[in-house]
C-alpha cells in the first residue's frame, strides 16, 4: 500500500503515529504487526479500501500465519 501511494516509510509512520522502524520491521516480516499497528493502518488507509486492498490483506494474512513470530 505504501509503495502504491509512493510514500516513504517515514511518511507512513508519521500518518499512522508509529515509528519508522515499526513500519520497516512489519514490511520486512521481522515482526508481526501489533493490534495497535493494525488499528493505525486501518485508520490511515480507510479511504483506500478497494477490492485490491482486501486481496492484499488476505495474502498478508497467509504470510503472517505461515510465519508467526
Amino acid at each position: 500500500m505504501r509503495n502504491y501511494l509512493k510514500l516513504s516509510q517515514r511518511q507512513i509512520a508519521e500518518q499512522m503515529g508509529v515509528s519508522r522502524s515499526a513500519v520497516n520491521d512489519v514490511e520486512n516480516m521481522r515482526r508481526n504487526p501489533s493490534a495497535s499497528f493494525l488499528a493505525a493502518f486501518n485508520r490511515t488507509f480507510e479511504k483506500y479500501k478497494t477490492p485490491d486492498f482486501y486481496l492484499f490483506l488476505n495474502s498478508f494474512k497467509k504470510i503472517v500465519y505461515k510465519y508467526p513470530i
